[in-house]
């Protein structure tokens, strides 16, 4: 396989529960692909971020309406060799990620941004998207390249 020094960047996105702050649109300009991690809230805030970049969504506890049926409820991103596995509710998580090959866990709920590492996996929340509950609005970028990952926090 053939290396590449390009990154591959992600912009994480979660819980904007049906309001898309103006400024996701300017953060996320340069991204390769957006992760959802769940409390979308319609179907226009899906419309909006696929105007953007790829989406990758999955349901959150709030996502249930009709239109949120056919999203899953995790998923697996994969990039240059790092394996991503995205949840909404990071203590619905039932398996050892580590042990599974997952670099990170890329999730939401809590609406608080925050990034760990534990026994060399990530655990990732970009925090809230329309800054519900915590007044400040705030999405990540995740870099992603051949040998490690990066995420960086922005408020808007």
């Amino acid at each position: 396989m053939q290396k590449t020094d390009t990154p591959y960047l992600i912009g994480l996105i979660s819980d904007t529960h049906g309001i898309l702050h103006p400024g996701v649109f300017d953060v996320f300009r340069n991204v390769d692909a957006i992760i959802h991690a769940g409390d979308i809230g319609n179907t226009t805030i899906v419309a909006q971020l696929k105007s953007i970049a790829p989406l990758v969504a999955i349901r959150g506890n709030t996502d249930t309406d009709e239109w949120a049926k056919d999203l899953p409820e995790t998923t697996v991103f994969e990039k240059l060799n790092h394996k991503l596995y995205v949840i909404h509710d990071l203590g619905k998580l039932d398996f050892d990620l580590k042990t599974s090959g997952f670099k990170a866990v890329i999730y939401g709920h809590t609406h608080q941004a925050k990034r760990e590492e534990k026994d060399g996996v990530f655990y990732i929340n970009s925090g809230s998207a329309a800054g519900i509950r915590s007044n400040v609005s705030t999405v990540g970028l995740l870099k992603v390249a051949e040998e490690n990952i990066e995420v960086l926090f922005v408020e808007m």
